[in-house]
């Protein structure tokens, strides 16, 4: 099915991606800034630093943000499946969660390695 070819590719392709997990994961940049949207739009957004509790209001119901040590997660939200309860700490430069069904997204920023685009 694959030749010896496929082979080498589809692993140089798999320890690549390996490479840059642990890359982004051990040597990057700590966050700074939580940002929270709900349906695409900002809402809230406060320093990482500040170790609170807070309910945002989504499409289906209030969904309950913890920070805490300079992480954050989403501890309670009306959804059914509980995927971004379960997502569990973020605290790394574009790291996201994201709650569908109650179109609430969680993303983490930092103030050192900003944006410079956005596409749509």
């Amino acid at each position: 099915m694959f030749n010896l070819g496929d082979k080498i590719l589809i692993s140089f392709f798999i320890l690549l991606a390996l490479v840059g997990f642990i890359f982004i994961k051990f040597f990057g940049k700590n966050a700074d800034i939580v940002i929270v949207q709900v349906s695409g739009k900002e809402v809230f957004r406060t320093d990482l630093g500040k170790n609170s509790r807070f309910f945002i209001d989504g499409s289906i119901g209030k969904t309950e943000i913890e920070i805490k040590d300079h992480r954050v997660r989403i501890l309670d939200s009306p959804c059914n499946n509980k995927l971004c309860v379960y997502s569990g700490w973020i605290e790394k430069p574009y790291e996201t969660i994201i709650c569908m069904p109650n179109r609430v997204t969680v993303s983490l920023y930092s103030r050192k390695n900003p944006i410079d685009a956005i596409t749509r």
